[in-house]
């Protein structure tokens, strides 16, 4: 899969693609600089169900990844999809973007995404068997030698076929978009 940017992902009438605009000040601007943009992985199996992981601060929902300043999202994709469920999978389509975009009052901007894709259909409901860990600035999965932040061990990934109660907004409309 080609790794188009997000906004040309946007302008496809089959993606949901919906924007957030946050009024800040300059130095919120500047902190904002700093946030990446995500990959959320939708990996769905042959029975229609969909992996979600625990990640201790937001419930049960679709892995996730930062993407780095020189990496492509579909290849942070690709190792987050492998990493959760320990088997080779292959991406299938975006399917809904979250855009954010900060904005000043003297009209400055930046703007960071959330792209969530589905995977094509794994068979029965793997999990991987290692713990995930994130490069902090490469979003690759299991870095060696990058500092990582821990993620869902293998206890913490269920497959679901509906989306789990009480969640967040945002995190529901991803799980919906991929379930459907």
């Amino acid at each position: 899969m080609e790794s188009p940017d997000p906004e040309t992902l946007c302008e496809r009438e089959d993606i949901e693609c919906e924007t957030e605009t946050r009024s800040v000040t300059r130095g919120e601007l500047e902190a904002a600089r700093d946030l990446e943009t995500h990959v959320t992985v939708g990996v769905v199996n042959d029975g229609g169900d969909v992996l979600v992981s625990n990640d201790g601060s937001r419930g049960w929902t679709l892995p996730a990844a930062p993407v780095g300043h020189d990496d492509h999202w579909t290849a942070t994709a690709s190792r987050v999809a492998e990493a959760v469920t320990g088997v080779d999978v292959t991406l299938d389509t975006p399917v809904r973007i979250r855009r954010i975009e900060f904005r000043t009052d003297s009209g400055q901007t930046h703007t960071t995404y959330n792209i969530v894709v589905r995977t094509a259909p794994v068979s029965g409901q793997p999990v991987g068997d290692e713990p995930i860990s994130i490069a902090a600035n490469e979003g690759a999965v299991g870095g060696a030698d990058e500092p990582t932040t821990p993620r869902p061990t293998p206890e913490d990934r269920l497959w679901i076929d509906r989306v789990p109660d009480s969640q967040a907004d945002g995190i529901e409309a991803d799980v919906r978009a991929v379930l459907e």
